[in-house]
Order: structure tokens, then C-alpha cells, then sequence
């Protein structure tokens, strides 16, 4: 749980019943039953979200398979984007990876392609043999 400290993610934030937006944040805590985490925010503040609502990005090597074995499947506009993201991701650095998720704001269906809840990735982390697919 200690490497998910520190990770970048995003989180879809309801501003009220009709409106919500992607925001991208770290994360700062997970509880010890590792159902909530906190995400700590570009301007600061902290807010508590439930782990599977808060979204990771997929391993480089993950999203570079699947673009290499569902690219047809895949609309080109999302091929294109998700693309990019393994791009930025390959340069490993923080402001890559924000931007990267900056990208993926644009694309509800690319987010589902390019992501993996909180919830599933702490659960694969406490059993490593088990392969999860969050969605």
C-alpha cells in the first residue's frame, strides 16, 4: 500500500446533483481497511474518496499491450490519445504523468481504456499471483 502513496490520480468530484468534474490530484493517504484514500490537490486542499472511485493510470507496459493487441478495436480519436499517454508515461517524470491525465480528461471512453480503480490495484497489491481487470 506504502508504493500507492504518492501516486497520481484522478477522481471524478461532484460539484452537485447535475455537474461534476475529473479533477487530478495525489494521493496522500489510504485508510487501513483501504476502502477511502485521500487525494491532496493542486491548490492544496484535501478530500476523502471512496478507493473505487479513484483512478490510476494502467502500467506503461499494460496500456502499450493493449494498444498493441485491441488497437482495431479502439476508435481512432481514443487510439490517438491513449497513444500519447503511453508517450508521456515512458518519460516516468511527475509533469508527464499530470499531463498525461490532463489528456485523458477529454475522453470519458479513453479514461475507462487507460485506467484502473484504486480499489482493484490495492487488492492486486496484497495478492500479487491474482491478475485483476478493474473494468
Amino acid at each position: 500500500m506504502e508504493n500507492i502513496i504518492g501516486s497520481i490520480a484522478m477522481v471524478k468530484d461532484r460539484i452537485d446533483e447535475y455537474l461534476s468534474l475529473m479533477r487530478i490530484g495525489v494521493i496522500s493517504s489510504v485508510d487501513d481497511g483501504a476502502l477511502f484514500a485521500q487525494l491532496t490537490f493542486a491548490d492544496l486542499t484535501n478530500s476523502s474518496f471512496p478507493a473505487k472511485e479513484i483512478l490510476l493510470l494502467k502500467d506503461k507496459a499494460e496500456l502499450y499491450t493493449l494498444l498493441l493487441s485491441g488497437g482495431a478495436n479502439i476508435p481512432l480519436a481514443d487510439f490517438k490519445l491513449l497513444f500519447q499517454v503511453n508517450m508521456l508515461q515512458d518519460r516516468g517524470d511527475a509533469s508527464s504523468l499530470i499531463q498525461a491525465c490532463q489528456l485523458l480528461k477529454a475522453s470519458p471512453s479513453a479514461i475507462e481504456l487507460a485506467t484502473v480503480k484504486l480499489s482493484a490495484r490495492l487488492v492486486s497489491d496484497l495478492n500479487p499471483g491474482q491478475t485483476l481487470h478493474s473494468r
